[in-house]
């Protein structure tokens, strides 16, 4: 973990859908449910993506949120800037669909690593 995070998503955070819970509850072990809600935060906060096992009960219940997931953290980004008839939006230019500080890229910022002692 290289200890940037996206800061639109680490400011804004994210949606916990149902789905995703209701999908962590088919796992049979708290330690898998643990790994499974480890793998959300590590995948929306640290672009860290799991690497389970194919075939595997939790590996096919990532496959199933992973999708809303990256969708939820895409509309993040595109949803970053100033709003419409802000002053602050005149800073701001388009770039393919996406408004971006000009002349740079997503800001990231330096964040301490993820707590090894979480309960999961």
């Amino acid at each position: 973990m290289d200890g940037k995070v996206s800061e639109t998503v680490w400011k804004r955070g994210f949606i916990f859908f149902p789905n995703y819970a209701k999908a962590m509850h088919y796992l049979e072990s708290p330690e898998e449910q643990g790994q499974f809600a480890k793998a959300i935060i590590d995948y929306m906060y640290y672009e860290q993506e799991p690497k389970f096992q194919e075939g595997t009960l939790i590996g096919i219940m990532w496959d199933m949120v992973e999708p809303n997931l990256r969708k939820s953290k895409s509309q993040s980004r595109r949803n970053q800037g100033a709003p419409k008839g802000n002053q602050n939006a005149r800073k701001f230019k388009e770039d393919n669909g996406e408004q971006r500080p000009e002349g740079g890229e997503e800001q990231t910022t330096d964040v301490e690593e993820r707590p090894e002692d979480l309960p999961f």
